[in-house]
């Protein structure tokens, strides 16, 4: 089954998510705080994806990539709202070709897709060319993302607009951040104020973790020093 299918099945459910729900040593997300990042000291990374931190007592592990999803899904969404989405034109357009029926679905789509900051345009049978993107998905190739929604939204046909934007907008995030980036100690840091600073820091959109956490005491009796 198509994993956009699932996370908009789940979507009541994750706004309702909470880390205890997982395993026994994750917070309820009442124990984190807004000041979080100001006392958060970052140990450095492993494994080339998740970040090692230690506030007081307490040992994070935050997965940057879920942990930069939110962020930008965030940051994309109140741009959306606020109206000040700001748009990359391309210098050099991505022109590519697709099949008939994704050409119906993309002629269908062309308005929801710029109403979101997607330009693209007609420019010949069955072709297509991206003249301008959403400036906050970075400097990428869009032409993948966009092939990526279209699949998304074809094996979604029967779903209202408010769906249909969700869909873009939450592939558009996940195909934008790149995974296993090395991070310095400052912009893991960066990452995590920023991720507290959202209005759900603790899932992805999708509704994955973005941090698990164990207390010393928790380390303490596993290694049977209590």
């Amino acid at each position: 089954k198509n994993q956009f299918s699932q996370d908009l099945q789940k979507y009541k459910i994750r706004q309702q998510y909470n880390f205890g729900d997982y395993v026994k040593f994750y917070k309820p997300q009442t124990e984190f705080t807004t000041d979080f990042d100001n006392t958060v000291e970052v140990v450095g990374q492993v494994f080339c994806g998740y970040i090692v931190a230690q506030k007081e007592n307490d040992l994070y592990v935050f997965d940057q990539h879920a942990a930069a999803e939110r962020i930008r899904y965030e940051a994309y969404t109140k741009a959306i709202d606020s109206h000040t989405l700001k748009i990359q034109p391309l210098l050099i357009q991505e022109n590519f070709e697709t099949s008939a029926s994704v050409c119906e679905i993309l002629k269908e789509n062309l308005e929801v897709l710029s109403d979101l900051g997607f330009s693209v345009s007609e420019f010949g049978d069955r072709t297509f060319k991206i003249n301008a993107y959403p400036a906050i998905l970075g400097a990428i190739s869009i032409e993948p993302i966009i092939r990526k929604i279209l699949d998304d939204i074809e094996q979604n046909k029967n779903i209202d607009i408010k769906q249909k934007r969700e869909i873009i907008i939450m592939r558009s995030c996940r195909e934008s951040i790149k995974a296993g980036d090395a991070l310095p100690i400052l912009e893991a840091k960066k990452l995590i104020s920023d991720l507290f600073k959202c209005d759900n820091p603790f899932t992805c959109p999708h509704g994955r973790p973005t941090a698990w956490t164990i207390s010393k005491n928790d380390l303490e009796k596993f290694f049977k020093r209590k």
